[in-house]
């Protein structure tokens, strides 16, 4: 899985395919990567945005806690922006809950099934 093919399906809203890819792309990293890895750091923020856009709310929130620990202090500063952000939209406009939201979020499992099986058919 490369960042370029997650970043792509980012682009062009395909969110679902994006998630499955980055968080791929994530989990590929070594942990010395995940560390000081600017492309690591860049899946995720991506990653953020992609949740964010499919209404995955409370990994969004979850995952800018995780990258406001990492050692990059611009990253830092993003992350702990970002989820300021994500709880000010879902104070403003909570149409569904953070739970019912998060239903429609298929799991990792479901999602990478569903990605190799798009990539068997190809």
């Amino acid at each position: 899985m490369t960042l370029q093919a997650g970043l792509e399906a980012f682009q062009q809203a395909r969110y679902l395919e994006a998630i499955s890819l980055l968080e791929a792309f994530c989990q590929s990293c070594s942990i010395s990567e995940q560390d000081n890895s600017r492309d690591h750091w860049r899946a995720q923020m991506y990653l953020i945005e992609t949740y964010q856009r499919a209404g995955c709310l409370e990994q969004a929130e979850q995952l800018c806690q995780q990258l406001s620990q990492c050692p990059n202090a611009q990253v830092q500063i993003w992350a702990q922006q970002k989820v300021q952000k994500l709880v000010q939209s879902a104070e403003i406009a909570p149409e569904t809950s953070p739970a019912e939201a998060d239903a429609d979020c298929p799991s990792l499992t479901q999602r990478a099934k569903q990605l190799l099986s798009t990539l068997v058919r190809r």
